[in-house]
């Protein structure tokens, strides 16, 4: 079976899965996305910026929500922009179920733990397939921006994370 066929039977799989309120999908994007409108964007990738992993997550991440609070105070709106391909990688509608529950825990673990209004996109397709979502192509800002982001005052706009996301930040905000 080709990379194309197997991503298109993984996208149908991961299409027929039921997402917990407040997370939506578009392709193969998840998404939690409450602001009304951004004027200021701080805008991070996940793994190895602001989660680190492993069972003691929250002790290497310690600093974090102190920092996430700082710049919500100071009116920015918190965006994770995270690339992560487990659900790509399914081939039964039972795993799937399982990847896409045991990912959107741990963003929601997180997001209890900083105790910050965050926005969150998260590409979910294998990497080896060229979805638009995935960093560094910009499907996942260009969605952020459709749904809470109107202005064009870049300068007000930042993007922190890992060398994938660091490359991609000049291309993300056209």
């Amino acid at each position: 079976m080709s990379r194309l066929a197997r991503s298109q039977q993984a996208l149908k799989l991961f299409s027929e899965v039921d997402l917990p309120h407040p997370w939506c999908r578009q392709g193969w994007c998840l998404y939690r996305c409450t602001a009304a409108r951004a004027v200021k964007v701080a805008a991070f990738d996940f793994d190895k910026t602001l989660y680190f992993g492993g069972p003691s997550w929250k002790l290497t991440s310690a600093q974090i929500p102190k920092r996430l609070q700082q710049l919500q105070q100071f009116g920015y709106t918190v965006v994770i922009f995270s690339n992560q391909q487990g659900p790509g990688r399914q081939t039964s509608s039972e795993r799937m179920q399982l990847e896409v529950a045991k990912l959107l825990s741990n963003f929601e673990d997180f997001y209890d733990f900083v105790r910050v209004d965050l926005q969150i996109f998260v590409s979910t397709a294998r990497g080896d397939i060229g979805d638009p979502f995935r960093k560094p192509n910009t499907g996942m800002w260009k969605l952020f921006r459709s749904l809470c982001f109107h202005l064009n005052d870049l300068a007000k706009v930042f993007m922190w994370g890992t060398l994938p996301a660091a490359r991609a930040t000049p291309v993300m905000w056209t």
